[in-house]
């Protein structure tokens, strides 16, 4: 209600992402689609929509279909993963029997371990750092890369501060490829939200 006065122009990237879900729900359709549904959101925000897509297939019985690049909670929050290596589906089934090393290794390039979510009662679940490699957290070493992908791409940095906020996964692949693909993609993504003034 606080924000029902206020143009979906004029919200932040988190503000607008629950917008859009919202108006989706308000939809009462029996198959729900949702693309990147956590992106721009904050981590409490995060799971609170997951939440809510798990109450809504479990509780009302509709079909969600989530794109989601966090491997960790497509896996708590998923009965079913497909994932895709140059658009064709590489593997598809329970938890369990897709997050593999080989999987991970063919569709992501990574080496990684693979634990067990004593939580979820999954296994494998959870992804965690890859070997041999330090996952980066320091901010500074972050808002640098940062600060150069949006001085190199002004236009982009133009196009979503006037509200096309896909725009920014055109900052966020260099923003990665500077940190050697160590830094952890949540911490990038909050921080160039809030470098563009989304958040």
């Amino acid at each position: 209600r606080v924000f029902a006065s206020r143009a979906l122009d004029d919200l932040s990237g988190g503000q607008r992402q629950r917008a859009w879900i919202a108006m989706s729900l308000a939809q009462q359709t029996d198959i729900l689609l949702l693309d990147e549904p956590t992106t721009y959101l904050d981590p409490a925000h995060q799971l609170e929509v997951l939440h809510l897509a798990q109450r809504l297939n479990r509780e009302q019985g509709k079909t969600v279909v989530m794109v989601l690049h966090d491997l960790n909670q497509a896996a708590r929050y998923s009965d079913h993963l497909i994932a895709l290596r140059g658009g064709e589906i590489y593997a598809h089934g329970p938890a369990a029997g897709v997050l593999t090393h080989d999987m991970l290794r063919d569709v992501f390039g990574l080496k990684a371990h693979l634990l067990t979510d004593v939580l979820a009662g999954h296994d494998p679940t959870a992804l965690v750092q890859e070997r041999g490699l330090s996952v980066v957290t320091d901010t500074a070493a972050i808002d640098a890369a940062i600060d150069a992908a949006m001085a190199a791409d002004p236009a982009t940095v133009e196009k979503v501060r006037a509200g096309n906020v896909k725009a920014m996964n055109a900052l966020f692949g260099p923003v990665m490829k500077a940190m050697g693909g160590q830094a952890k993609p949540e911490v990038v993504r909050e921080r160039l939200s809030a470098k563009l003034g989304l958040s």
